[in-house]
């Protein structure tokens, strides 16, 4: 299987999860964009704009993240589909390197000025109740509605961050 880019591929990979039912590669490209592809060959979705070169990705937290570091001079998180979460690095110069701890919720970087940064992630949950229905975020980008007497569930899926 071969892939042809339009610009030069900085950084890929794979993503960890071994319940996936497919196995995808996350591409970084110096066209500015971030795309993925199944083992096939098969582009999923379409390109993601980055508005900077990726020059790190990596996955975090067992896949259900992805974490991008580049010419923006940050480290980004993203969820696996390549939805924008929220910065997670402020760099001094470009982040070339980036990666997660594969148990712990923390993400390394370096920079091209040879700064190393360890940061430590704390992910609020957002929640709310409204008589006798509580929500509560999942995964940063879904809703989960919860009747409190019933004990059904809704998911509202917003393909955003939720705040």
């Amino acid at each position: 299987v071969s892939i042809k880019r339009n610009a030069p591929v900085w950084t890929l990979a794979f993503n960890p999860c071994k319940t996936e039912a497919v196995h995808v590669v996350a591409v970084g490209c110096w066209d500015q964009t971030l795309s993925f592809y199944q083992l096939s060959g098969i582009q999923l979705g379409k390109d993601r704009k980055l508005n900077y070169d990726p020059c790190s990705v990596s996955y975090f937290d067992d896949g259900k993240y992805l974490i991008v570091g580049g010419s923006n001079r940050k480290v980004t998180l993203y969820s696996k589909d390549g939805i924008h979460l929220c910065p997670l690095v402020d760099a001094d110069d470009w982040c070339w390197a980036s990666k997660g701890h594969p148990t712990l919720p923390f993400v390394a970087s370096g920079t091209n000025n040879g700064t190393i940064s360890v940061n430590h992630l704390r992910f609020a949950p957002t929640n709310g109740l409204y008589h006798d229905r509580f929500a509560f975020t999942e995964g940063m980008t879904d809703v989960v509605v919860q009747h409190l007497v019933s004990e059904q569930k809704v998911r509202i899926k917003s393909r955003d961050y939720v705040k």
